[in-house]
Protein backbone atom coordinates (compact mmCIF):
# COMPACT_ATOMS: atom_id res chain seq x y z
CA UNK A 1 0.00 0.00 0.00
CA UNK A 2 1.46 3.35 -0.75
CA UNK A 3 0.84 6.10 0.91
CA UNK A 4 0.17 9.71 -0.56
CA UNK A 5 -0.44 13.30 0.56
CA UNK A 6 -3.25 15.37 -1.10
CA UNK A 7 -4.47 18.65 -0.51
CA UNK A 8 -7.87 19.27 0.37
CA UNK A 9 -9.36 21.58 -2.71
CA UNK A 10 -11.42 23.09 0.17
CA UNK A 11 -9.53 24.32 3.07
CA UNK A 12 -5.97 22.94 1.77
CA UNK A 13 -5.27 20.67 4.16
CA UNK A 14 -2.99 17.78 3.83
CA UNK A 15 -4.55 14.56 3.80
CA UNK A 16 -2.51 11.18 3.87
CA UNK A 17 -3.96 8.38 2.37
CA UNK A 18 -3.42 4.93 -0.06
CA UNK A 19 -2.38 6.13 -3.56
CA UNK A 20 -5.80 3.84 -4.75
CA UNK A 21 -8.15 5.82 -2.95
CA UNK A 22 -10.71 6.96 -5.23
CA UNK A 23 -12.96 9.99 -2.66
CA UNK A 24 -12.92 10.65 1.04
CA UNK A 25 -13.78 13.08 3.21
CA UNK A 26 -11.68 16.06 4.46
CA UNK A 27 -10.53 15.65 8.05
CA UNK A 28 -11.07 19.04 8.86
CA UNK A 29 -13.82 20.49 6.46
CA UNK A 30 -15.41 17.23 6.11
CA UNK A 31 -16.03 18.24 2.35
CA UNK A 32 -15.77 15.43 0.17
CA UNK A 33 -12.60 14.96 -2.01
CA UNK A 34 -12.36 13.60 -5.53
CA UNK A 35 -8.39 11.60 -4.99
CA UNK A 36 -8.43 11.10 -8.27
CA UNK A 37 -8.48 14.99 -8.91
CA UNK A 38 -6.01 15.65 -6.63
CA UNK A 39 -3.26 13.10 -6.96
CA UNK A 40 -0.19 14.71 -8.89
CA UNK A 41 1.11 13.17 -12.47
CA UNK A 42 4.93 14.80 -13.37
CA UNK A 43 3.96 17.46 -10.57
CA UNK A 44 0.92 18.88 -12.03
CA UNK A 45 -2.58 18.11 -10.92
CA UNK A 46 -5.78 17.05 -12.84
CA UNK A 47 -6.95 20.15 -11.65
CA UNK A 48 -4.65 22.38 -12.41
CA UNK A 49 -4.35 21.33 -15.89
CA UNK A 50 -8.08 21.34 -16.07
CA UNK A 51 -7.29 25.51 -14.63
CA UNK A 52 -4.99 26.13 -17.66
CA UNK A 53 -7.06 24.48 -20.51
CA UNK A 54 -9.91 27.09 -19.28
CA UNK A 55 -7.65 29.61 -19.45
CA UNK A 56 -5.95 29.03 -22.82
CA UNK A 57 -10.40 29.24 -24.17
CA UNK A 58 -10.29 33.11 -22.37
CA UNK A 59 -7.10 33.55 -24.44
CA UNK A 60 -7.99 32.17 -27.50
CA UNK A 61 -5.49 29.49 -27.71
CA UNK A 62 -7.29 26.39 -28.84
CA UNK A 63 -4.53 24.42 -30.06
CA UNK A 64 -2.87 25.00 -26.60
CA UNK A 65 -6.30 24.33 -24.79
CA UNK A 66 -7.03 21.04 -26.05
CA UNK A 67 -3.26 19.38 -25.72
CA UNK A 68 -3.59 20.99 -21.83
CA UNK A 69 -7.09 19.25 -22.23
CA UNK A 70 -5.40 15.92 -23.51
CA UNK A 71 -2.76 15.55 -20.75
CA UNK A 72 -5.79 16.13 -17.95
CA UNK A 73 -7.65 13.08 -19.77
CA UNK A 74 -4.48 10.67 -19.43
CA UNK A 75 -5.17 11.22 -15.62
CA UNK A 76 -8.83 11.18 -15.42
CA UNK A 77 -10.83 9.86 -18.67
CA UNK A 78 -13.99 10.16 -17.10
CA UNK A 79 -13.91 14.06 -15.83
CA UNK A 80 -16.75 15.81 -17.69
CA UNK A 81 -15.00 19.07 -17.55
CA UNK A 82 -12.30 17.94 -19.74
CA UNK A 83 -14.70 17.43 -22.60
CA UNK A 84 -16.47 19.72 -21.75
CA UNK A 85 -13.25 22.59 -22.41
CA UNK A 86 -12.66 20.39 -25.50
CA UNK A 87 -15.63 21.39 -27.30
CA UNK A 88 -14.85 24.85 -26.21
CA UNK A 89 -12.02 25.04 -27.86
CA UNK A 90 -13.20 22.67 -31.08
CA UNK A 91 -15.61 25.50 -31.34
CA UNK A 92 -14.00 28.50 -30.87
CA UNK A 93 -15.72 29.61 -27.85
CA UNK A 94 -14.32 31.39 -24.81
CA UNK A 95 -16.99 30.79 -21.91
CA UNK A 96 -19.08 27.71 -21.15
CA UNK A 97 -22.21 29.82 -21.56
CA UNK A 98 -21.41 30.86 -25.76
CA UNK A 99 -22.08 26.89 -26.32
CA UNK A 100 -25.62 27.88 -25.63
CA UNK A 101 -25.23 30.57 -28.82
CA UNK A 102 -23.47 28.12 -30.99
CA UNK A 103 -24.91 27.77 -34.42
CA UNK A 104 -25.60 24.10 -35.00
CA UNK A 105 -26.87 21.91 -32.44
CA UNK A 106 -24.40 20.07 -29.46
CA UNK A 107 -25.17 16.68 -29.88
CA UNK A 108 -23.56 16.49 -32.80
CA UNK A 109 -20.33 16.56 -31.46
CA UNK A 110 -18.29 13.98 -29.95
CA UNK A 111 -16.87 15.79 -26.99
CA UNK A 112 -20.39 17.06 -26.00
CA UNK A 113 -21.74 13.36 -25.99
CA UNK A 114 -18.60 12.38 -24.02
CA UNK A 115 -19.26 15.16 -21.55
CA UNK A 116 -22.88 14.20 -21.09
CA UNK A 117 -21.59 10.44 -20.22
CA UNK A 118 -19.65 11.30 -17.45
CA UNK A 119 -20.88 14.62 -16.07
CA UNK A 120 -22.60 14.88 -12.44
CA UNK A 121 -26.73 15.85 -12.65
CA UNK A 122 -25.81 19.56 -12.53
CA UNK A 123 -23.24 19.76 -15.04
CA UNK A 124 -25.56 17.33 -17.17
CA UNK A 125 -28.63 19.71 -16.99
CA UNK A 126 -26.32 22.53 -17.99
CA UNK A 127 -25.19 21.02 -21.27
CA UNK A 128 -28.74 19.89 -22.01
CA UNK A 129 -29.92 23.66 -21.47
CA UNK A 130 -27.25 25.25 -24.06
CA UNK A 131 -27.92 22.51 -26.92
CA UNK A 132 -31.76 23.46 -25.98
CA UNK A 133 -31.19 26.94 -26.08
CA UNK A 134 -29.95 26.36 -29.59
CA UNK A 135 -32.95 24.36 -30.75
CA UNK A 136 -35.43 26.88 -29.39
CA UNK A 137 -33.00 29.19 -31.76
CA UNK A 138 -32.98 27.49 -34.48
CA UNK A 139 -36.83 27.09 -34.61
CA UNK A 140 -37.46 30.58 -33.80
CA UNK A 141 -34.63 31.79 -36.82
CA UNK A 142 -36.99 28.95 -39.38
CA UNK A 143 -40.00 30.56 -38.09
CA UNK A 144 -38.88 33.99 -39.25
CA UNK A 145 -37.32 32.65 -42.35
CA UNK A 146 -40.82 31.04 -43.12
CA UNK A 147 -43.05 34.21 -41.88
CA UNK A 148 -40.16 36.03 -44.40
CA UNK A 149 -40.96 33.55 -47.48
CA UNK A 150 -44.87 34.35 -46.79
CA UNK A 151 -44.65 37.89 -46.93
CA UNK A 152 -42.34 37.93 -49.76
CA UNK A 153 -44.77 35.67 -51.40
CA UNK A 154 -47.55 38.09 -49.85
CA UNK A 155 -45.89 41.23 -51.85
CA UNK A 156 -45.13 39.78 -54.93
CA UNK A 157 -48.66 38.43 -55.16
CA UNK A 158 -50.17 42.10 -53.97
CA UNK A 159 -47.59 43.41 -56.56
CA UNK A 160 -48.76 41.11 -59.18
CA UNK A 161 -52.88 41.80 -58.23
CA UNK A 162 -52.14 45.64 -58.50
CA UNK A 163 -50.57 45.52 -61.93
CA UNK A 164 -53.11 43.32 -63.51
CA UNK A 165 -55.83 46.10 -61.74
CA UNK A 166 -53.39 49.23 -63.09
CA UNK A 167 -54.00 46.98 -66.86
CA UNK A 168 -57.57 46.80 -66.26
CA UNK A 169 -58.23 50.33 -65.03
CA UNK A 170 -56.21 51.54 -68.48
CA UNK A 171 -58.32 49.17 -70.56
CA UNK A 172 -61.17 50.75 -69.06
CA UNK A 173 -59.96 54.49 -69.53
CA UNK A 174 -59.05 53.52 -73.30
CA UNK A 175 -62.84 51.62 -73.79
CA UNK A 176 -64.25 54.99 -71.80
CA UNK A 177 -62.20 57.45 -74.03
CA UNK A 178 -62.83 55.45 -77.62
CA UNK A 179 -67.15 55.92 -76.32
CA UNK A 180 -66.66 59.41 -75.57
CA UNK A 181 -64.87 60.14 -79.20
CA UNK A 182 -67.70 57.96 -80.57
CA UNK A 183 -70.19 60.44 -78.63
CA UNK A 184 -68.15 63.54 -80.10
CA UNK A 185 -68.47 62.75 -83.49
CA UNK A 186 -72.28 61.48 -83.11
CA UNK A 187 -72.76 64.72 -82.10
CA UNK A 188 -70.87 66.70 -84.53
CA UNK A 189 -73.05 64.86 -87.29
CA UNK A 190 -75.74 65.16 -85.63
CA UNK A 191 -75.13 69.04 -85.87
CA UNK A 192 -74.22 69.05 -89.15
CA UNK A 193 -77.36 67.36 -90.14
CA UNK A 194 -79.54 69.53 -87.77
CA UNK A 195 -77.57 73.18 -89.61
CA UNK A 196 -78.09 71.29 -93.15
CA UNK A 197 -82.01 70.57 -92.65
CA UNK A 198 -82.31 74.38 -91.32
CA UNK A 199 -80.59 75.56 -94.33
CA UNK A 200 -82.42 73.72 -96.87
CA UNK A 201 -85.66 74.86 -94.93
CA UNK A 202 -84.99 78.14 -94.65
CA UNK A 203 -84.20 78.31 -98.37
CA UNK A 204 -87.29 76.91 -99.05
CA UNK A 205 -88.77 79.15 -97.09
CA UNK A 206 -87.10 82.23 -98.92
CA UNK A 207 -88.14 80.63 -102.18
CA UNK A 208 -91.78 80.27 -101.57
CA UNK A 209 -92.11 84.02 -100.42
Amino acid sequence: MEIITIQCPNCKGDLHLDKDTEKCFCTYCRSEVMVKESITTEGVTLESLVKRGFLSLEYAEWTKAIEVFDQAANIDPEHAMIYVGKLMAELNLRQEFNLGEHHQELVNYINYQKAIRFADNDLKKRLQNYNEQIIEKTRTQKEKEKLAQQQKVERAFAALKSEHEKIDRLKAEKIEANALKQRRIIRNIIIIAVIVILFFIGRAIIQNM
